[in-house]
């Protein structure tokens, strides 16, 4: 059975696995595939809308803050800019990650749909960090003479898991009147 399946670990290889490829078409019925590129592409619209864009006033008052809190001699200071452990990632404008680059596709060999944002050429994945959790090097230096600074712990902020499971219920019952007719 063909469901839709959310990856982190999705590759510039995907414009083969696009829905309006001739090779995809062929390769599916036109029920089953009107449902499932309806099915990816509203999992792909909700983990895009989940994320929220921070503006750059939020960005200034966020250093302002920041510096109040370095004069008061706070030892914790938390940035509202940066998204609570549990929730979807803010998207920042200076980042290399946007929610353009969330794609979805049809994997033959597996027989299912793969959604989830392409991986940018970085030395780790902080798009599967952002998602599960882990460790994430800091680097300091320019290209060349670039040295480890230290590894922090990133708590996971998923968006691609809460969007397919918001979305399953609908899918199943759209999926099951394809599997009666």
């Amino acid at each position: 059975m063909s469901s839709a399946k959310t990856s982190v670990n999705v590759s510039m290889h995907m414009k083969r696995m696009f829905f309006d490829r001739p090779a995809v078409i062929r390769s599916i019925e036109p029920g089953k595939l009107k449902v499932l590129r309806t099915h990816a592409g509203a999992i792909r619209k909700t983990a895009r809308r989940s994320m929220k864009r921070v503006s750059k006033a939020a960005k200034k008052k966020s250093l302002r803050l920041r510096q109040e809190s370095i004069t008061r001699g706070d030892k914790v200071f938390r940035d509202p800019t940066v998204s609570r452990p549990g929730r979807p990632p803010k998207i920042h404008t200076e980042g290399k990650f946007s929610p353009k680059l969330i794609l979805f596709g049809y994997d033959k060999t597996n027989d299912v749909v793969i959604v989830g944002p392409v991986r940018t050429n970085s030395l780790h994945n902080a798009v599967q960090t952002l998602e599960h959790g882990g460790r994430v090097p800091v680097y300091m230096g320019s290209r060349r003479k670039r040295r480890l600074v230290k590894s922090v712990f990133v708590k996971a902020r998923p968006f691609m898991r809460p969007a397919e499971e918001e979305l399953r219920p609908t899918f199943q019952a759209k999926w099951a009147n394809i599997q009666q007719t």
